[in-house]
């Protein structure tokens, strides 16, 4: 994870994504004991701008979390500094 991101602990459904990690900053990732994981959260430069991609978020508890609340606008100003 990049610096100012830290882990939070949520019970929420998971996507599973592939990233070229190339071309792409990763910004969270997630684990379970039971599938695995995969990368949740992720920003890169598209065309002649940028995309952020947050995938944790389809349950009320995750969405009313603070923790959560602010790993996604610390997400969203680090897109805006790609």
């Amino acid at each position: 994870m990049l610096s100012g991101f830290h882990e939070i602990l949520l019970r929420d459904e998971m996507y599973f994504v592939r990233v070229d990690a190339d071309s792409t900053t990763r910004l969270l990732e997630t684990h379970s004991p039971d599938y695995g994981g995969s990368t949740a959260a992720w920003a890169h430069e598209c065309r002649a701008g940028r995309a952020f991609c947050f995938t944790p978020g389809h349950r009320p508890e995750v969405l009313q979390d603070k923790a959560y609340r602010k790993l996604l606008a610390k997400g969203l100003l680090r897109v805006q500094r790609l």
